[in-house]
């Protein structure tokens, strides 16, 4: 047996047998490890290292907790990516924590997710095309030491994209279904990326009991059962928010729509539900009662896009400004309109969204004249 120490600068560190059970100790540095034959023990340091096992049980050991470290593995390669540095391996079998007993075998690691890679990070997949070979070949050589990272959401596009997850060519494979899909097509098409999985959970008692705030498994439930159960989002974060006073001032501050309405069904979870909270607000009926709101918010994709601006818009300006939230009359508007009824406009989100809409561009009139702000 061999031991093989570096320095803390950069080493080529080479075993001269390529039959003996060699220690190799790196120290610090970017270095290259060639360990060759045998069953070699490798103690890479601080910094980049790129490790070649070759034949052999090769086993790379690291300080920390697994816990702290990323492991992503490519077919008969692997990168480790944490507190010490990135570790680029070749012919690794084994992997070693100092912080954790026994040794990890690199192939029980999921597969590097390409695809979600790509969708992560655009301008990669705008350089390289979508192809996987090349997205890994990026992350191993250029990528895992920029620091980037696989943040693209399958799980949220395929819920937020019924027809996507509908389709068993992507569907059936959640996350990289949903990242192909987005890269083949849904980018182009400017579909939405985020599901309100906080909302999801709030709509249903069993799910509120079993996943608490947990969005993650809220959103990976609707993409493996719920969707196939018929379950939808009825709760509304946002509307949530913008009926109470003291929950406007807790979250106003909180960022965007999505962000708010997460925050919204978080408190509905844990507080809201046990106090007997309800909703009380409809953002379509705010941006009806204002002209201003319908001239800013019309040219939006119907009334679900209608309503979450008002709320949002109310939440963030217009409680503050006590504006008036429910001007508009339906009843009123339809029976001045009578030719809705026949086009099938008659609930009452309908047609407040067709006020919005075409009714003030109309110059249509109603039972009541619109709040002018």
């Amino acid at each position: 047996m061999a031991i093989i120490q570096g320095t803390e600068g950069n080493d080529d560190l080479v075993s001269s047998n390529s039959r003996e059970n060699d220690i190799i100790v790196a120290l610090g540095g970017n270095d290259r490890v060639e360990a060759r034959g045998g069953d070699d023990l490798i103690y890479p340091g601080l910094g980049n290292d790129r490790i070649e096992g070759g034949d052999g049980r090769d086993t790379v050991r690291v300080g920390g907790d697994i816990a702290q470290w990323e492991v992503y593995r490519y077919e008969d390669e692997g990168i480790l990516r944490g507190p010490e540095g990135v570790k680029s391996l070749l012919d690794v079998e084994g992997l070693e924590f100092a912080d954790n007993p026994g040794t990890y075998e690199l192939d029980d690691f999921n597969e590097f997710f390409a695809y979600t890679y790509l969708a992560s990070n655009l301008d990669v997949a705008d350089a390289l095309g979508v192809n996987p070979d090349a997205a890994w070949d990026h992350f191993r050589d250029f990528g895992s030491v920029e620091g980037r990272q696989l943040s693209f959401d399958g799980n949220a596009y395929l819920a937020a994209n019924p027809d996507v997850l509908a389709n068993e060519d992507f569907g059936a494979n959640s996350d990289q279904g949903g990242a192909r899909h987005y890269l083949a097509a849904g980018r182009a098409e400017g579909r939405p990326t985020d599901f309100a999985g906080l909302s999801y959970i709030a709509s249903h008692e069993d799910l509120i009991s079993a996943f608490g705030v947990n969005e993650a498994l809220g959103t990976e439930h609707y993409v493996q059962n719920g969707f196939n159960e018929g379950r939808a989002v009825s709760f509304d974060g946002l509307d949530y928010v913008a009926s109470y006073g003291d929950l406007i001032d807790a979250f106003k501050g909180a960022g965007g729509a999505m962000a708010i309405e997460d925050a919204g069904a978080a408190h509905y979870i844990q507080n809201g539900r046990a106090e007997e909270r309800t909703v009380g607000f409809d953002g379509l009926q705010y941006v009806a009662s204002h002209t201003d709101l319908i001239e800013a918010f019309r040219g939006g994709n119907g009334a679900e896009a209608y309503a979450d601006a008002g709320a949002l818009h109310y939440i963030q300006n217009g409680y503050a400004e006590e504006r008036v939230v429910d001007q508009f009359n339906e009843a009123s508007y339809a029976a001045a309109n009578m030719d809705l009824a026949s086009a099938g406009v008659t609930s009452a989100d309908a047609l407040a969204a067709h006020w919005i809409q075409y009714g003030l561009a109309e110059g249509r009139t109603g039972a009541y004249d619109p709040v002018v702000a």
